[in-house]
């Protein structure tokens, strides 16, 4: 590009404004130019081999293995070749010098072939370029089609069946009698009887225009080489004033989440995961009580002094809850699977392939694809079978690191006098232990899980959350598994029952825990600002040189400053592992239950702030249920049960029972019948209602008889294709009348 171009091409892009009607999609750019005199400069300096420069520019606009017949795109291959040995330099390119040819052509593509209005805009500090693109409801209806994108039906009728409640979702079929089926939207996303809403919510539109653009351009490599920095999904003002004063700051306690509104405006990966938070709420709230009373008889009729053999109060109420916490984990489980059914059901989603496309920082060299026939990046069947060995050998000297300092915490624990409000302060410190442990670990996990290299986002999702869990769960309940039942046996507790030092413990780091959550929201306003400072200080340099630099963010700009909000996995675990606290050492302190609901009504009040004001809007990802963590949910209860009823048979003295073997073979016998107990409930209680299971039957009846004309009745279909069946040839009909049957047994 020359000068003169360039500088054309900047004024043009200065001259673009941002308008306040937010676009469908914001995609952000490094500035690939160079203009020291406007303070221009380059943010791209990356080399890469002649031949992988090729390559990848031809992977960019996936002209690889295919003859292309779409003009722009046929030029775009032949100014390829030339560009890159114009700049190779011992057989090398820089990024720098072809990535303002790749920027450029990606906004030709876009306007040119994909029909897309896109608008260019500079940053304020000039490193980037942000290009706000939106599709008309025209192309939007074509690429649905194409795509079969599913859409939901309108009811039908006012008297309906429990199971015809929620309306079929069929694939989308731009026909004027398929048109009538779908329901239709205003500008507040809420259904309309009007003919000329549209056909498709904010959410479906940043799904259908992101298919749209990635038929044409590989966004994933874009990004894996940083020429593209964001793919921003925008919030739209009207809807989020709404959620912020109806969710984020409603002050009724016992108002429920509008999960639908919630599901359209974050998608149904953010939504299940509230859904879930909410229904464990509600779940807990009588078992909250519960607790409560429980507490109040633990500290009011619990008589330590008591010499007589029979159980304390307090001793009743660990019996109570050692019994009652496996019990209700396994409900809770059964119940949310029913619930996650019907949510997957109300919202489309029974069903659906889970997101597992190739990761665009996955590292591989390209090659065709002997399956799809597609180039795609592969590497070695034993890369990622090395990479994962040090990768868990890393987790277990991080495991081993924790348990070194649990060891000396609890050292130095031993000498203090075991009723000192020190060794309270002993408890405070493991509980800040864990905090910094779990901050630095989940660093260390996520730069291991990339070097391991994962291809799908399934793969690297699991083996992260599998990676996190493993160390929080050593990091997080070691001390309490060290207190509850190996204490005793190597240095003794007070009055030989080790449950008031465990009690001690589950609340020192139970309630500090609870403490440094609220710092939770301080962190991404904080980066925010920082993220902000940093560029209005560069700003304020560049002015110096040039005044006509803004001042002002545009809002693309500001909510691109936001902290990434891509999945809620952290707060899935923050969440599980304090679960796991009451579920795995609850017998131990009778108010567990009641700190449990308090804290995740408060932690559901913490996510509604941050969603609504201090991160990114999440690309709204279609999902079906909760996922693996449903699996680590089940495995903290089946451990439970066991830790529970070994809390009341090793750690209290509540029976009395002196003899080693007596003890194991009662804990044996009660351990077992918790836990049949619990396969039975599993067994008795259906994962899918029947509700569901009709409703999705009754579904696809719908679809197949109004979308595609396939009928049910069988006869009235084979009519309607005028298939008729016919005698075969040379047959020859045979008596039906039952008495003239022949008797006879063939040989």
């Amino acid at each position: 590009m020359s000068a003169e171009e360039e500088k054309q091409f900047i004024e043009e892009v200065e001259d673009k404004s941002q308008e306040d009607d937010p676009a469908d999609l914001v995609l952000i750019f490094k500035n690939p130019y160079t203009d020291p005199d406007k303070g221009l400069l380059c943010q791209l300096n990356s080399w890469m081999k002649e031949k992988e420069a090729k390559q990848f520019y031809r992977v960019i606009f996936k002209l690889h293995n295919k003859e292309t017949e779409v003009p722009l795109l046929k030029q775009i291959e032949k100014e390829i070749d030339p560009l890159i040995e114009g700049c190779a330099k011992d057989g090398w390119v820089n990024l720098r010098d072809i990535g303002s040819s790749i920027i450029e052509n990606v906004f030709k593509v876009l306007q040119d072939h994909l029909k897309l209005e896109i608008q260019l805009f500079y940053s304020r500090d000039c490193d980037e370029i942000f290009c706000r693109v939106t599709c008309s409801e025209t192309n939007l209806m074509a690429q649905a089609e194409l795509i079969e994108y599913p859409l939901q039906f309108k009811k039908q009728t006012m008297d309906l069946q429990d199971f015809e409640q929620v309306s079929p979702y069929g694939p989308f079929k731009k026909t004027e009698s398929s048109l009538k089926l779908y329901k239709r939207y205003d500008g507040m996303e809420m259904e309309t009887s009007d003919s000329e809403g549209t056909l498709f919510q904010y959410k479906d539109r940043e799904r259908i225009v992101w298919s749209i653009i990635k038929s044409s351009i590989d966004l994933a490599n874009l990004q894996t080489e940083g020429l593209l920095t964001h793919v921003l999904v925008l919030h739209r003002k009207k809807q989020l004033d709404y959620l912020i004063q109806d969710w984020a700051l409603n002050k009724n306690p016992f108002k429920l989440q509008n999960i639908d509104m919630l599901r359209d405006y974050f998608g149904e990966k953010i939504a299940m995961y509230l859904a879930w938070i909410e229904f464990l709420t509600a779940f807990l709230a009588p078992f909250a009580i519960i607790s409560i009373i429980l507490g109040i008889m633990f500290y009011a009729f619990n008589d330590e002094d008591d010499e007589d053999d029979s159980l304390s109060g307090g001793e009743v109420t660990i019996v109570i809850l050692a019994f009652m916490l496996p019990i209700l984990s396994t409900l809770y489980e059964q119940f949310w699977l029913r619930e996650q059914s019907k949510l997957a059901w109300r919202w489309g989603t029974t069903g659906i392939e889970v997101f597992n496309e190739q990761r665009p920082r996955f590292r591989g060299e390209f090659k065709i694809d002997k399956i799809t026939g597609r180039m795609k990046k592969v590497v070695p069947a034993s890369h990622w079978t090395t990479r994962k060995a040090i990768g868990f050998s890393v987790l277990a000297l991080f495991i081993a690191l924790d348990l070194f300092c649990v060891i000396i915490l609890f050292a130095y624990r031993s000498t203090l006098d075991q009723r000192s409000w020190k060794v309270t302060a002993v408890g405070v410190g493991n509980a800040i232990e864990i905090k910094i442990f779990n901050f630095i670990y989940s660093r260390v996990a996520k730069q291991l899980n990339d070097w391991e290299n994962y291809e799908t986002y399934n793969d690297y999702n699991d083996m992260l959350t599998l990676k996190l869990f493993l160390f929080q769960f050593v990091n997080c309940y070691s001390s309490l598994f060290y207190i509850a039942f190996c204490k005793g046996n190597f240095e003794g507790c007070v009055d030989e029952d080790c449950i008031y030092e465990l009690k001690r413990q589950f609340e020192s780091i139970f309630i500090t825990n609870f403490c440094l959550n609220l710092v939770e929201i301080y962190l991404p306003l904080l980066t925010t600002k920082y993220k902000i400072w940093s560029e209005e200080k560069r700003v304020k340099k560049l002015r110096e040189k040039d005044p006509n630099y803004r001042i002002k963010l545009t809002p693309a700009e500001f909510q691109a400053k936001l902290s990434k909000y891509d999945s809620p996995l952290s707060d899935y675990m923050e969440i599980i592992m304090t679960y796991g606290y009451v579920i795995l050492f609850g017998a131990s302190f009778p108010f567990s239950l009641a700190l449990l609901f308090f804290l995740i009504f408060i932690e559901i009040k913490v996510d509604a702030w941050k969603l609504c004001t201090l991160t990114q809007r999440p690309y709204p990802q279609r999902l079906h249920s909760i996922g693996i963590w449903l699996q680590i949910i089940q495995a903290i209860s089946f451990i439970g049960a066991g830790t529970n009823i070994a809390i009341i048979i090793f750690t209290t003295d509540a029976f009395e029972i002196e003899d080693t073997k007596n003890k194991w073979l009662i804990f044996l016998i009660l351990e077992h019948s918790l836990v049949i107990l619990k396969i039975v409930l599993n067994v008795l209680i259906p994962d899918i209602p029947i509700i569901v299971i009709k409703g999705l039957m009754w579904s696809k009846v719908q679809v197949d008889e109004k979308l595609y004309g396939k009928f049910s009745d069988v006869d009235k279909w084979r009519s309607l294709k005028n298939l008729k069946f016919e005698d075969p040839p040379n047959y020859q009909k045979v008596t039906t009348d039952f008495k003239s049957i022949p008797f006879q047994l063939s040989n």
